[in-house]
């Protein structure tokens, strides 16, 4: 099994976790991207909280899934964005206090 190699495969637990699915660079950067983009917004306003954006993604899924975007990109928007938020609600405390 491939990690990040074109056309590598990953295991997709919807469809009894013995079918794989490709995994795309170009999704899998964006979805980093995305995360990160979420997690600034959700460290430097507060009120905002990862948790906010992790429940309308895993709202919005099943439109998501219909429009090609699986499951394991929204996982990979979710972690990336509670990583980003991490360092950036700590750096909002420290600017404002």
């Amino acid at each position: 099994m491939y990690l990040f190699g074109i056309g590598s495969k990953v295991l997709d637990q919807a469809q009894g976790g013995g079918a794989t699915e490709d995994i795309s660079l170009l999704l899998l950067f964006l979805s980093v991207l995305g995360g990160y983009v979420l997690g600034i917004i959700s460290g430097l306003l507060p009120g905002i909280h990862n948790n906010n954006f992790a429940l309308a993604l895993v709202a919005f899924a099943p439109f998501l899934a219909e429009k090609g975007l699986s499951p394991f990109y929204i996982a990979v928007i979710i972690l990336s964005n509670a990583l980003s938020q991490t360092f950036h609600d700590d750096l909002c405390y420290k600017v404002i206090l």
